[in-house]
């Protein structure tokens, strides 16, 4: 496990480290100093792995976490069929699955439905059924009043 003094090299932005760095200030994979792995990574910043940390949850959550879409009911099936379904819930008047192969990190897709409407969000796996209906239905309620 890696210690909260520990430090790394990150591009502001991305998904993840560009290295982390030994105690000597130098590359752990490559040996490298910290001048020599930022010419190769522009933008690179030495910062506590910590704080690396949590500028790649934000900037996952930022690139992956989606509103919801509209989907036609066959990409629904199709989505349904292709890997077995994760935290399937069936209430008569909606139904929502979480795809079982995650996108990034705890982020996944759900596909809900509503009624005989489809729809396709991503959103922390961990999200119940209620929480996905309940920000689809947010969504529907705020296209309806523009419209």
């Amino acid at each position: 496990m890696y210690l909260a003094n520990e430090k790394v090299l990150y591009i502001p932005g991305q998904t993840n480290f560009v290295t982390f760095l030994l105690p000597e200030g130098i590359c752990s994979i490559t040996g490298n100093t910290v001048e020599q792995m930022q010419a190769e990574y522009p933008g690179a910043v030495e910062m506590s792995y910590v704080e690396a940390s949590a500028l790649v949850d934000a900037a996952i959550s930022f690139i992956y976490l989606t509103g919801p879409k509209e989907i036609t009911e066959a990409r629904f099936l199709e989505m349904f069929h292709i890997l077995p379904p994760a935290r399937w819930v069936n209430l008569l008047e909606t139904e929502s699955f979480l795809l079982s192969e995650l996108l990034i990190g705890g982020i996944g897709t759900f596909f809900a439905r509503i009624g005989n409407r489809f729809f396709e969000i991503n959103a922390p796996a961990n999200t119940k059924h209620a929480e996905i209906i309940s920000m689809i239905s947010a969504c529907i309620r705020a296209c309806d009043q523009k419209n």
